[in-house]
Order: structure tokens, then C-alpha cells, then sequence
């Protein structure tokens, strides 16, 4: 059993009993008589597997920690904030933060605290500290031994506990359109309504919805509930069938072209149309004809027989919406799909109808994650936890610093060939820089210069982004998504400062951190 023998008006000089007894169990008496005055503690915690009834199974080793005071986590106020050092004896450790407080009756309660993210840590924890202000740090390693390594780089780190406030957003959807058995080759890309179920000839079709995730939801967020709600505006004929929708979180992406029908048969496809046979018309299809989708629904909902507004909501769906905030290139939507059975389609609004109440909405519920966590992010993609990097080194000799390979979202580890800055030059005379800008990174400044010389005073700014916001300055140009690496930003600058002929110019992008 382990102990917390803290507490206010502690017994200065008392004995807690070690090692004769843990907690208030009996531990070991061969050394010691037990002295019959023993101090029990004021709370206890057993170690997983120990089936220590009503107390908390948490770990094997105390970590103490202090009162917190501070302000920025009112929640706390007044808790003792302490810590397990680990479960495991294993690298690199699962730490759990913990915290005690009073349960009103005169005794102590201990809780494993609610974090962002998983509790256990993937650390060993092994002291807390404070500020003047009263915010608590925790230090922490992921190699067992106190002098332990990671490649000879060092495996400490220092973790600062910040609040994590629910917040809330809707979103509608980014594209929509449907997709037909019956008329392979057309979709609804623009127009009101959307599509799903089957036709009174059991004609199949099908919705397909996605939302820009990565954009709206900051990177590392805890996603805590979704709910998708739709908008159905017609029946089939009567009798209607049945009224059972589920949705599919889709695997291969798609498109929405300009094709637009306001009937149930679709329009012939534009470029760039998802249909049943292509997700992309006309250059490139589906793995299965009618769309490639989990099997396995996230949600489904009754709609019954009537019209108006119904809502998907799941712990599944919810899952599918961290995925993609984590992975944006994963975000492949929903597929809406009802049943098979004649006379089962329903009639959904689109994203592009006139009254926006009615647009398919998605809320999500989810506690962002602290600021600037975009550099951990990065950094635990591509090494080990608590693995030392210096942004001024290059880790993979490729000539780019790690502070670079972190703005261009490149592995610190791997060689980098291709998606560096590019420069070329107008049929105007004017130069274009082009670069990656990570809008995830809100500890970033990136800033394109120019200069007819290499003295660091007589650099002119071109353009600008600074903590995640968009670009803007004389030189720039556009800011567009780089296929298939949502939500990376390709930026492009103008070099159009007047200068004479034959006059050399100098283009630059700095990069700075702020950590």
C-alpha cells in the first residue's frame, strides 16, 4: 500500500511507521516491534491489482507535490496536487498526477485528475515544483535511471499544469453532395438537397458530408462529444419506408463539383464530382463502386416517417472527429446511407440552402489543448518522449535546422528532398518565394525579406505570419492548402521593391520561435 501521510497540522516527529506498516496495512515486522503509537495516514492508494477495495488502485511509489495557490486552474484551489511515479518499472514510465482534498466528513479523498490527453503520463514523475504565482511544474524523465539517456541526448522534461476549459463550436460542412446507383455518372455537388436511401424502384443513393476539422479545432485537443444534425425537408411517396440512417466515416477522399439538380436522379457530373463510380470525375474512382466507408457505423438515428431536424451523436462519432483533428489527411467525411428497401430515401438540405438553420451542422464539444503544444506534438511524432532537440541543430544532416523541419512539419529525422522554399522568377522580372507555413504552430513567426545585401540591418520585409495567423504584407500573394496535407499552408511572396538594373537581391525566410 502507499501512503500520503500529509496533512494539515501534521504530527512533527511522529513516526508513520515505516517500514513496519504501509498505509494501515501491515508490512514488515522483523526488523521493528511495532510500537503501538504508530501515525495512520490521512489517505492511502494501493497498487494496481493489489484489490485494495474502496482505495483507489493507482501505482507503486509516492511522488509528493504541494497545496496549489495558484490562479490559472481555479478548480484546483486548495487541492494537494501530487503524483505515482509510475505503474511500471519500464520506460518510459506511466506517471499519474493525482490530487487530494477534503470530502467534507472530516477525511481525505484522493482522485487521479482529469487531464487532456491520457493520465498516466508516459513518464516517470519524479518532483513537483512552484512559481512565486503558485503554479505547478512537474519533473519528469522517460529512462528509469537518474543519469539515463536517449541516444546521448537527454530524457528530462519539464511539464507545466494549465487549465483546460471546455469550449464548444458548429461547424457546417466544407463540401456535400450525393452519389446514385441508378445514374452512375451524376452527382448534386451544388445544389440544395442531399440524397440517401432508396427510390420507390429501390434505386440506391447515398450523402456524403465532411467538415474542415483541422482548421476549426486546435491541434491536441481532447474531443469530448459530436453531433451531427440534419435537416430532412421531404418524404418519398407513401407509404413511406423505413426511416434508419447511419453514418460512415469514409476512407478515400472526394470531391464537389457544380453539378446541381434539384430532383432525386442527380445531374450529370462536372470535374472534380464525387459520383457512385468515380471520387473524383473523371480521372480517378473508388475502390468499391458507391464509396469507400468503414463498414461499421459511427451513429445512426430514426427519423421515422415526418420531416425535420434530427441529430446523430456517439461516443464513435465523437472518435472519428479526434481522429481527423489529430490526422487531418484521414478526414474523409461521412457517408449518409439509409436502407435499401423501396421508398426508404429521405430528402436532406445541403450546405448550400438558402435558410442556414436548416445546413447540416456539426457541434463538438472539446477542451483545447495548451498553447504552443503543436512543438510536443511534432516532436513525440517523430521521437521518443522527453528526447532532447536543439532547434539549431539538423538531426538529419539534410541542411535544414530542426527549427525549420518543426515549421515545415518534416521529420527532424529523415532527409528532406522535396517541399523546400522554392524561388523563380515572373515574365515581369519580379522574384517568387514560395514556402510551408504549419498555421498549428502559434509559437512560430515566419517572415519572408528581401535585400540587396547581405547586411542583417538592410533586410526589407515582404511578408508576415505570426502565432498561427494569416499572412499578409506588400509581397504577399496567396496562402492555399497543399493537397493532401491539410492543414499545411503553401505561401507564396512577390519581390516587387523597385531596384536597378542589374542589382543583386537577396530573398530570405526567418523563422523564429517563441517557446
Amino acid at each position: 500500500m502507499n501512503i500520503v501521510d500529509v496533512g494539515p497540522g501534521g504530527d512533527a516527529g511522529g513516526s508513520y511507521g515505516w517500514r513496519i506498516k504501509e498505509g494501515t496495512a501491515s508490512f514488515d515486522f522483523s526488523t521493528l516491534p511495532d510500537p503501538g503509537n504508530l501515525i495512520d495516514p490521512v489517505a492511502e492508494y494501493a497498487q494496481p491489482g493489489s484489490g485494495g477495495g474502496t482505495v483507489l488502485e493507482v501505482g507503486i511509489s509516492v511522488t509528493g507535490g504541494f497545496v496549489y495557490r495558484g490562479a490559472d486552474i481555479p478548480a484546483l484551489d486548495g487541492r494537494y496536487v501530487f503524483a505515482d511515479w509510475s505503474t511500471t518499472f519500464s520506460a518510459p514510465g506511466a506517471g499519474t498526477l493525482l490530487g487530494m482534498e477534503s470530502d467534507g466528513d472530516g477525511g481525505w479523498e484522493i482522485s487521479v485528475l482529469d487531464l487532456v490527453g491520457d493520465n498516466p503520463l508516459p513518464y516517470f514523475i519524479n518532483a513537483f515544483g512552484r512559481d512565486e504565482a503558485g503554479e505547478l511544474y512537474i519533473a519528469a524523465k522517460t529512462q528509469l535511471a537518474a543519469s539515463g539517456t536517449n541516444n546521448g541526448q537527454p530524457t528530462g522534461v519539464v511539464l507545466r499544469l494549465r487549465d483546460g476549459e471546455q469550449q464548444s463550436l458548429t461547424l457546417t460542412p466544407s463540401r456535400d453532395t450525393s452519389i446514385y446507383a441508378a445514374n452512375t455518372a451524376n452527382s448534386n455537388g451544388a445544389g440544395t438537397n442531399l440524397f440517401s436511401g432508396a427510390t420507390s424502384n429501390g434505386a440506391v443513393q447515398r450523402a456524403l458530408l465532411t467538415f474542415d476539422i483541422a482548421t476549426a479545432i486546435p491541434p491536441g485537443s481532447q474531443i469530448d462529444a459530436a453531433t451531427l444534425q440534419v435537416q430532412i425537408n421531404s418524404l418519398p411517396p407513401q407509404p413511406a419506408g423505413a426511416g434508419i440512417f447511419t453514418l460512415h466515416r469514409g476512407l478515400t477522399d472526394w470531391g464537389e463539383g457544380s453539378s446541381n439538380s434539384t430532383g432525386g436522379s442527380g445531374a450529370p457530373a462536372t470535374s472534380g464530382d464525387a459520383t457512385w463510380i468515380n471520387n473524383f470525375f473523371p480521372d480517378t474512382t473508388w475502390n468499391t463502386p458507391g464509396g469507400d466507408f468503414t463498414p461499421t457505423a459511427s451513429a445512426t438515428t430514426d427519423t421515422g416517417a415526418t420531416t425535420g431536424l434530427f441529430s446523430f451523436s456517439s461516443a464513435a462519432l465523437a472518435a472519428d472527429v479526434e481522429l481527423w483533428s489529430a490526422t487531418p489527411a484521414s478526414n474523409c467525411g461521412w457517408f449518409l446511407i439509409g436502407g435499401t428497401e423501396n421508398r426508404s430515401t429521405r430528402r436532406f438540405s445541403s450546405r448550400e440552402t438558402t435558410t442556414a438553420a436548416n445546413r447540416p451542422a456539426l457541434t463538438i464539444d472539446f477542451i483545447p489543448a495548451p498553447a504552443h503544444d503543436r512543438y510536443l506534438a511534432w516532436r513525440r511524432g517523430f521521437l521518443p518522449p522527453g528526447t532532447f532537440i536543439d532547434d539549431a541543430a539538423d538531426l538529419d544532416n539534410d541542411g535544414l535546422a530542426n527549427l525549420i523541419d518543426y515549421a515545415f512539419a518534416f521529420d527532424p529525422t529523415a532527409f528532406d528532398s522535396t517541399g523546400r522554399p522554392t524561388v523563380s522568377i515572373t515574365p515581369e522580372g519580379d522574384f517568387l518565394l514560395t514556402y510551408r507555413r504549419d498555421p498549428r504552430a502559434t509559437d512560430l513567426t515566419y517572415r519572408a525579406e528581401v535585400s540587396s545585401t547581405l547586411l542583417p540591418e538592410l533586410w526589407s520585409p515582404l511578408a508576415e505570419s505570426a502565432a498561427g495567423a494569416a499572412t499578409t504584407g506588400p509581397g504577399f500573394v496567396s496562402e492555399v492548402p497543399i493537397p493532401g496535407e491539410k492543414p499545411l499552408l503553401l505561401v507564396t511572396v512577390r519581390d516587387t521593391i523597385a531596384a536597378p538594373d542589374g542589382t543583386i537581391r537577396f530573398l530570405r525566410l526567418f523563422v523564429e520561435r517563441t517557446p
